[in-house]
């Protein structure tokens, strides 16, 4: 059976002291425990992005990691308290107040904790009695389906050697305000991207490498150039091949010719923090090759500043013009 505990926690951040009010067990049969088992058994499909407990002291520990299996190996409000606490030291006032549940239980050989918090939102009541409406304003809804809600996942048989991974859902990580989510990653679970910035960005320069190279039309090419030229922006933001795919609204031939040449598939979901100096490493040069036998080389993130180009009226041919001064002079394999 699933135990489940729920606790009150406000934004605490920089200040020392435990919860201003105890935590429940939710045991009693209902629509809020059927809603909440249901965020139980579906945590593992629901959570995506995979994480990995950092050892902050360098000495493969991690205290985040440590009251998670005491919770597992004593699920009590005690426990689970400790986890509430945490999370309020690191809670701010932008984030504001939230409901924490920890939620426990074992499925065969296998130990599963979920952790999620429901923000607090501002809502009306709306209630009928007979042929009349009453309408009231709440100040604390707590909802699972608002931008701010989070959740972690960790499963595994063994406590002492395992529950180093696990998986979250944070829907900030990837808007403009994944800054002020970094709280639960970073500062709650003591966790990080399980692919690192270098990995996740060779991974995303590569695969875009060869997705234009196998790419059937110039269509497809070019919008996937223009998605090498336009990333750069997302220098030290959260992204991965899946959310870069919505946020440029590329086709459906673009997103494809992406993805198939994904490896392994599940990459493709697998978020990271993009770093521009390495994906200049991996495509420093982009190149064109004419109907004329002629090519134009130049750097990635500058090539549309270095060849201006001009469509031709009644003429699927372009114009390409640039300007500068020779400075050397050489014959050599296109980069």
């Amino acid at each position: 059976m699933i135990t489940i505990f729920s606790y009150l926690v406000s934004p605490g951040s920089g200040k020392e002291g435990t919860l201003e009010h105890e935590g429940t067990a939710i045991n009693d049969p209902g629509k809020l425990r059927d809603m909440l088992e249901s965020v139980f058994e579906g945590a593992d499909d629901e959570c995506t992005t995979p994480i990995a407990f950092s050892s902050p002291n360098g000495d493969q520990s991690n205290d985040t990691r440590t009251e998670l299996i005491g919770a597992i190996k004593s699920p009590t409000e005690a426990s689970g308290r400790k986890l509430a606490e945490r999370l309020q030291s690191v809670t701010t006032e932008r984030s504001g107040l939230g409901l924490l549940f920890v939620m426990v239980d074992k499925l065969g050989d296998l130990h599963k904790i979920v952790v999620s918090r429901f923000p607090a939102e501002v809502g009306i009541l709306a209630d009928t009695s007979g042929t009349g409406l009453s309408v009231e304003f709440v100040e604390r809804v707590f909802m699972k389906n608002a931008l701010s809600y989070k959740a972690a996942v960790y499963t595994h048989k063994s406590l002492e050697t395992g529950l180093w991974k696990g998986k979250v859902v944070d829907k900030q990580i990837s808007s403009r305000t994944h800054r002020a989510a970094s709280y639960w990653i970073k500062d709650f679970l003591l966790s990080d991207f399980e692919m690192t910035p270098q990995e996740g960005t060779r991974v995303l320069a590569l695969t875009l490498r060869k997705a234009i190279e196998l790419a059937d039309s110039i269509e497809v090419k070019q919008e996937l150039v223009s998605v090498a030229a336009l990333v750069k922006a997302k220098d030290g933001k959260p992204v991965s091949i899946k959310k870069m795919i919505d946020s440029y609204d590329l086709s459906k031939e673009a997103s494809t010719a992406l993805l198939d040449v994904t490896r392994p598939p599940g990459v493709a979901e697998q978020v990271f923090i993009f770093s521009a100096s390495e994906f200049a490493l991996q495509n420093p040069f982009q190149s064109l090759e004419l109907s004329n036998g002629g090519f134009l080389a130049g750097p990635t993130d500058k090539f549309s500043q270095i060849f201006e180009q001009e469509e031709l009226e009644g003429s699927s041919e372009r114009r390409f013009t640039t300007t500068g001064s020779v400075i050397d002079r050489k014959l050599r394999s296109m980069p």
